[in-house]
């Protein structure tokens, strides 16, 4: 007698979306939390504070890219792409609200470019190494 082998339950698409761009938004507020901390305590120059910013917002894109990817499990060049654009217009769009305008898209097409280019690696990474206890599909 052959086993029935279990179904894997299989999670929406916008749900891996939104736990990857939830995980990520979190990820990028500590990080600018402790870069605003290490500038106030550990005497950090302010000047660094733009180089702070483009490493949060690169290291937050990579890994909600790899979330999202090793959650979809395929096409992880799009999925990360998909997935910075889309967390780049969230941190945006609340700062826009939140902040001024202004001071919030200086230099915008910089960290655009760096939250691409780490997203599409995290994407990337997440197909490959994948999930802990998620199968890979064989043909």
């Amino acid at each position: 007698m052959k086993r029935n082998e279990a179904v894997p339950q299989t999670v929406s698409p916008l749900k891996t979306y939104a736990a990857a761009l939830v995980s990520a938004f979190v990820l990028c507020w500590l990080l600018l939390v402790l870069g605003a901390v290490l500038i106030t305590y550990a005497g950090v120059p302010k000047d660094a504070a733009w180089l702070i910013t483009l490493m949060a917002v690169g290291i937050s894109g990579f890994a909600g890219a790899f979330i999202c990817a090793a959650g979809f499990g395929s096409r992880g060049l799009i999925h990360g792409v998909i997935t910075g654009a889309a967390l780049f217009a969230v941190i945006y769009i609340v700062g826009a609200v939140c902040f001024d305008a202004e001071a919030v898209f200086e230099n915008a097409a910089v960290r655009l470019l760096v939250m691409l280019a780490l997203s599409a690696l995290g994407g990337i990474a997440g197909v490959n190494t994948g999930l802990p206890g998620r199968k890979k599909k064989r043909n």
